[in-house]
């Protein structure tokens, strides 16, 4: 870990899964998002601007802003500060040099991709751990997951969130090694504890939680990254675990991947199961990109017109065909 992995901070509500209403940007005081079938607002016309000062953060108005500001100025002072720093310059170049203008911009565009994405990381992330040996195996010793990112630069202005990156790999690694070649990185481990247990919070309830995986986000030419974590699940049935076969877990991670690198993006919609998800894209609107799904249920799933092609010269009917 050279530089201290930074959190988002707005992924997706649960019930904004639950609705499959997934906007990628909100306003950060009232949590108004436009094209939002939940935002609380009755007006769908303002749209959200950025803030001058730190460029990350956005609001759908200057009330909005003013009674924000005071909770928000120091962290928004403190990002503008850093920013101009001379020690971060070199996150401007190399944010510049993967099709970026600023390494705030990176950022952004980095996180809103793994929100775009979201359901698909946490599948793969599910497969890999049952693939290598389990939940008690990704905790004993403590396993980091990290996966593998390239910028896509020929992008315009516009980016579609969903677009921005394409997963190289992802792999495993000993939290303790890290820690061993770059001690640094314990302090920053520490200093998101309060993080963890906020997660874990949220599923201290359910029966078969059983901890959190620590993902980390790394893009190839930026020394700067994005840290995660997914909650993690025992099996209903254990035996489960044990007749998964390896390649049915390779399949899941080449669907996910596809999903990611082919750009149709996989969450849930209103009404569905809560553990199934539909492939959509994401479209453009009054400043904000919104997910809409491209049905509402697998039973209205048609092979003949919803295809991509997959990684490996893999054709597969999974969503449909990228529109040039």
């Amino acid at each position: 870990m050279s530089t201290p992995p930074t959190m988002p901070r707005h992924l997706p509500t649960f019930e904004d899964i639950r609705l499959g209403n997934v906007p990628l940007r909100r306003c950060h005081h009232c949590r108004y998002s436009p094209g939002s079938s939940n935002s609380g607002s009755s007006n769908s016309t303002r749209q959200l601007r950025r803030c001058v000062g730190c460029f990350k953060t956005y609001y759908c108005s200057t009330q909005c802003q003013r009674e924000a500001w005071k909770d928000y100025k120091a962290e928004c002072q403190k990002i503008a500060d850093n920013s101009s720093a001379p020690e971060n310059m070199r996150h401007h170049e190399e944010a510049r040099s993967a099709g970026f203008t600023s390494a705030q911009m990176f950022s952004q565009a980095l996180g809103e991709f793994i929100q775009a994405h979201v359901f698909a990381f946490q599948n793969i992330a599910q497969a890999c751990v049952l693939r290598e040996g389990g939940v008690v195996w990704s905790q004993r010793p403590q396993k980091l997951l990290q996966f593998y990112l390239e910028s896509s630069t020929s992008l315009g202005l516009h980016r579609n969130p969903s677009r921005t990156f394409k997963l190289q790999k992802q792999e495993f690694v000993v939290l303790d090694d890290i820690f061993r070649v770059y001690p640094p990185a314990a302090a920053d481990w520490a200093a998101m504890e309060p993080e963890r247990q906020k997660v874990a919070a949220t599923f201290a309830s359910e029966d078969t939680y059983a901890g959190l995986l620590p993902v980390r986000f790394i893009v190839e030419g930026v020394d700067s990254s994005q840290m995660h974590f997914f909650a993690q699940f025992l099996p209903e049935a254990p035996s489960n675990e044990r007749l998964m076969k390896a390649a049915l877990i390779s399949d899941i991670v080449v669907f996910y991947t596809g999903s990611i690198n082919t750009c149709f993006p996989l969450h849930h919609v209103d009404g569905g199961h809560p553990l199934v998800s539909v492939p959509g894209r994401f479209t453009h609107a009054q400043g904000s990109w919104s997910w809409k799904p491209f049905f509402s249920s697998w039973d209205e799933y048609k092979p003949d017109i919803h295809k991509v092609s997959m990684p490996r010269s893999r054709n597969c009917s999974l969503g449909h065909r990228r529109r040039r």
